[in-house]
């Protein structure tokens, strides 16, 4: 994705190994990792979304408290368990947060489904100029988040 200025573009890599946020400035000619969190897209539609001002990226990554081997081993199939057939309720949760306080988490996962066990992911914002990476969503599903024009609130759904 694109920065807002048009000089910058950032994209998941996984050279080294496992997924990272990467940089590509344009006018430097000059490609780098911003950070070390590993990046969880789970859909290909899925890309680093940049605050208005070009300082900020929002991405999904691994929840915290959960290994890089124990991600796989959930998308891999290895430790899911079958359904057999049990439907999952849909339940929607709506958060609203004061600035100070920039972090939400959902409730627990332990009787969910495989698949949504799979998915899971912390949503963060990234510090382009230092890689600090800032988690305000923990343990949910999401498919789509959005930052607005202003770059003072995030949405997402899941």
């Amino acid at each position: 994705m694109w920065s807002p200025d048009g000089n910058t573009l950032a994209f998941y890599s996984d050279e080294g190994g496992a997924a990272h946020l990467w940089i590509w400035d344009r006018l430097k000619d000059r490609l780098y990792q911003i950070s070390q969190v590993i990046v969880r897209p789970y859909f290909g539609f899925e890309a680093p979304v940049w605050a208005p001002d070009g300082k900020r990226i929002l991405v999904k990554i691994l929840p915290e408290g959960l290994t890089l081997e124990q991600a796989t081993d959930l998308l891999t199939g290895a430790k899911l368990e079958k359904e057999n057939g049990k439907e999952t309720d849909v339940t929607v949760r709506i958060y609203s947060s004061t600035i100070s306080d920039k972090s939400v988490s959902p409730g627990s996962t332990d009787d969910a489904p495989a698949f949504v066990k799979a998915e899971t992911a912390d949503l963060a914002m990234i510090d382009v100029s230092t890689g600090a990476a800032e988690r305000i969503a923990r343990g949910y599903r999401p498919e789509g988040y959005w930052i607005s024009p202003d770059g003072s609130q995030v949405a997402f759904s899941a």
